[in-house]
């Protein structure tokens, strides 16, 4: 019982972390748009940061997934 309810604390903190991330992965991603209507190459920086926080998103769902299955197990 006590590893489930830390399996769920787990899960609210990596989905706040997930907004966050969107959060300020945003900024970039508007760069980048407004750049690609404009015609014009999107700046490095923005690119980088842009995949930079993707990755880390990405890694937080697959562990969100990962916690999901232990949890369906216990």
């Amino acid at each position: 019982m006590f590893k489930k309810f830390k399996l769920k604390k787990e899960l609210k903190e990596l989905q706040q972390q997930i907004l966050f991330l969107e959060q300020k992965r945003t900024r970039s991603e508007a760069a980048i748009i407004s750049a690609l209507l404009k015609h014009v190459d999107p700046a490095d920086d923005d690119v980088d940061y842009f995949n930079t926080y993707t990755a880390q998103i990405d890694d937080l769902e697959l562990r969100i997934r990962e916690i999901n299955e232990q949890m369906n197990v216990l």
